[in-house]
């Protein structure tokens, strides 16, 4: 039996294939299904996960720490009080927190503890990330763990609910808390087919519209609240902000204006329209459609090739993300139940669904000239980042790959790459 997990940059989720049917694991203090991606250490060192973290937060904010998912990778720890933690022993412990949960789930019929799982990854990670995941994984106490892509997962999920003719191709569209996720699927008579390589951006998701409230916030405030909020060290009125900021956003998927009461210093109402917050987002929502577009046009097919376009991921709540994909395909689009938890749905009847992944063209780096041990130890760093092989060849020194890394400045291995090839 497999535990499908949905580790995500806000909130995370577990669901697991229970005699035929799907058992979502509910958080223990709100009993609902998705588990805040919130970690706070006691002054005793004790570890709270989820909502205890949330509720103990208030107590001392520098104790607690969300959206680590974004820094996974980064080798510059969290300091919580006395207990400095990496991202991927952060991320452990949501993991471990949801197998815990789900254990209990099993134990009460007389089964053993899960020691198998499925956790999902967004599709823009690279290999070395994909490895620190199913470290996590191994760690929090599973002997085994596969990974899939969230969107991949989502189709899954999809693809067992809703009836769709075989040769039809959909589009999934997975906007959640901190990544954006595409892919296509095409319903084969022996199940279905990824046609190519999921595209995603991994900074664009809810986390992002509540920063764009918080700024806009900060400007229409009382001076003495915009000093309270530009002040660094006042983790607590930052975290109360923030909080009233996602209240906006949740409320304005319901009505075309939402007001909040601030409670800090002599207290100050906020008001904000939904025509604004959307010209807020508009550019991020552009960024996912173009994102869609790369995918199209990757997998050799028109707009007008795509049959449906399936709506995941708690983000696609917004009524101007509805609009925007809806304007651009011209036809309604599909909304999931419980959009937040497809994913983790997906993962945990991943085992059974018969789907077709692609796979990935080779990949080989060519090099015209004998390794030094620096260049030798630059190029396994390359392996392990990208999957690729090396060959030493007479020629040019180039990189052949229809995926290309991009160069970024902020990892140091991709720094060197440069440095190496120019």
């Amino acid at each position: 039996m497999w535990l499908g997990i949905d580790f995500g940059t806000c909130n995370s989720s577990a669901a697991l294939l229970l005699d035929g049917t799907l058992k979502r694991i509910a958080e223990p203090l709100k009993h609902d299904y998705c588990f805040p991606s919130s970690i706070f250490v006691t002054a005793q060192g004790q570890i709270l996960v989820g909502h205890a973290a949330e509720h103990a937060r208030q107590q001392d904010p520098q104790r607690y720490c969300h959206e680590f998912k974004r820094d996974l990778g980064s080798d510059t720890p969290y300091t919580l009080g006395n207990c400095q933690l990496l991202p991927e022993e952060l991320v452990t412990e949501v993991i471990r927190k949801l197998k815990v949960e789900a254990d209990q789930v099993v134990k009460g019929r007389g089964m053993q503890p899960l020691s198998d799982a499925i956790i999902t990854v967004p599709a823009t990670y690279k290999a070395y990330k994909r490895k620190m995941m199913q470290e996590a994984g191994i760690t929090a106490g599973f002997s085994q763990v596969e990974l899939l892509e969230e969107p991949v997962a989502a189709a899954i999920y999809y693809s067992r609910h809703a009836p769709v003719e075989e040769g039809e191709i959909i589009l999934v569209y997975d906007l959640g808390g901190g990544t954006f996720d595409a892919t296509l699927i095409e319903k084969r008579e022996s199940g279905y087919k990824i046609l190519a390589m999921p595209k995603g951006l991994p900074n664009c998701g809810g986390k992002d519209f509540d920063w764009e409230i918080y700024q806009h916030l900060k400007q229409q405030c009382s001076e003495a609240l915009g000093r309270r909020l530009e002040d660094k060290k006042d983790w607590r009125n930052k975290a109360i902000v923030g909080d009233f900021c996602r209240q906006l956003k949740h409320q304005l998927s319901e009505a075309e204006e939402a007001q909040v009461y601030i409670p800090i210093g002599d207290g100050e109402s906020y008001t904000l329209t939904r025509q604004v917050f959307n010209g807020m987002i508009e550019p991020l929502i552009g960024e996912t459609i173009d994102c869609c577009d790369q995918l199209v046009r990757s997998a050799g097919l028109e707009w007008g090739q795509v049959n449906q376009v399936l709506l995941v991921g708690g983000s696609c709540r917004i009524p101007y993300v509805q609009e925007t994909v809806e304007g651009k395909f011209g036809r309604p689009h599909l909304l999931v139940d419980e959009p937040e938890l497809a994913v983790c749905l997906g993962a945990a009847i991943g085992k059974v669904t018969p789907l077709q992944l692609p796979q990935p063209p080779p990949r080989q780096l060519q090099i015209s000239h004998p390794l030094s041990s620096a260049e030798a130890e630059i190029i396994n760093q390359i392996d392990e980042a990208f999957g690729l092989s090396h060959e030493a060849q007479n020629q040019e020194a180039t990189v052949e790959d229809c995926h290309q890394p991009s160069i970024s400045q902020e990892d140091d291995v991709l720094q060197q790459i440069n440095q190496l090839f120019s």
